[in-house]
């Protein structure tokens, strides 16, 4: 079993490279991607209307926002591949300047004595972070395979998607988590000593 899967925390190098060989469109394919992440974005919307309309009836709430928040970061992850983007480094750069507080925690993994903790200054209502998300994902359709244009434009949809994860009240590790055992699960011949 991959150490991401066993540990409290993951690494997003770690997600990145376990999820890279599920993906199933082409290298120069961009539009599947583009409108798989857009999809995503709208079932992640869906999903907060159904806790809206059925408040505490909805019981699986939490399973399902983490479900659609990794099947988005999956698509963010295959557009970054397609723009020569690595995630970590989308997330450090998205982190950098106003809008989110960094501190030191000490961590729970013998190996890596401390860790970074970083979380979004005054998150806005799930309802407002959710259209802020949903009018960057539709910037990103415009992009074309252009690092130079595409940047900024998913800089701006990464943040949201951050403060996304952190209004939505789930573990960042448990969407990281799921949607690793989910598309390895689905996409990849399963390993017999893992079964």
């Amino acid at each position: 079993m991959s150490a991401a899967l066993k540990s409290s925390n993951v690494l997003v190098s770690e997600y990145q490279k376990l999820v890279s060989d599920t993906d199933r469109f082409r290298a120069e394919e961009m539009t599947p991607v583009l409108l798989g992440l857009f999809g995503e974005v709208g079932s992640i919307m869906t999903t907060s209307k159904k806790l809206q309309r059925e408040g505490s009836a909805f019981i699986g709430y939490q399973r399902d926002v983490e479900e659609e928040l990794g099947d988005a970061l999956w698509y963010l992850t295959a557009l970054c591949r397609r723009l020569s983007i690595t995630l970590t480094d989308l997330f450090d750069e998205a982190l950098l300047g106003p809008g989110f507080t960094k501190d030191i925690a000490a961590s729970a993994e013998p190996h890596r004595p401390l860790s970074q903790v970083i979380s979004a200054d005054q998150i806005a209502s799930l309802d407002d972070v959710l259209l802020r998300l949903g009018g960057h994902a539709a910037r990103l359709l415009t992009i074309e395979n252009d690092r130079q244009q595409a940047r900024p434009i998913l800089l701006d949809f990464t943040r949201s998607y951050l403060q996304a994860v952190q209004a939505s009240g789930v573990s960042f590790a448990a969407v990281l988590r799921g949607n690793i055992a989910k598309v390895r699960g689905r996409f990849l011949k399963p390993d017999p000593e893992q079964l």
